[in-house]
Order: structure tokens, then sequence, then C-alpha cells
């Protein structure tokens, strides 16, 4: 939100279910598309500029290796064990 707030045209896709689905699709900028898999999923990520997982909580989810495979860049927290892979 901030982002368009300062003239930035970003188009976010949220993959996936959630608590905030029902928000964030909503917001003119957002598009949700629900759970994906198989090709479908890696070409969201490989049409992807960036992987938004701002998970504290998740030990090591497969999202990771799917994003990091299709060829998504990669920035994640350090609190993650996710974080492993920043310098890879």
């Amino acid at each position: 939100k901030r982002l368009q707030e300062e003239g930035l045209p970003v188009k976010a896709l949220v993959v996936g279910n959630g608590t905030f689905e029902k928000y964030l699709s909503k917001l003119k900028y957002v598009s949700c598309c629900g759970w994906l898999s198989g090709n479908a999923l890696g070409e969201a990520y490989a049409s992807s500029d960036i992987l938004l997982f701002p998970s504290d909580v998740e030990t090591f989810g497969n999202v990771t290796l799917e994003a990091l495979s299709s060829g998504c860049p990669k920035n994640f927290l350090n609190v993650s064990s996710s974080s492993k892979f920043k310098d890879a």
C-alpha cells in the first residue's frame, strides 16, 4: 500500500489462501489466485520479480525451494531457516 501511495507501479500476486485474502483481494493492485500447484505454481514464481515470504515462524518451507528453483530472486528474514540460503 505504501509503495502505491508513493507512486510506484506495484502489482502483487497472492498465491494461496489465508486470513487476509478477503482484505487483500479488495485492493486494486493485488490479485489473489488461490491455491496453485504444479506448472501453474512454477509459472507464478518464475513471472515474479520478488518473493515476499514474511514468516518468522516457518521452520523451513517448500516455498523457499520452489521459488529458488523457479529463478525467483531471494530475500529472507534473518529469523527463519530460509536465511541459510542468503549467500547461496
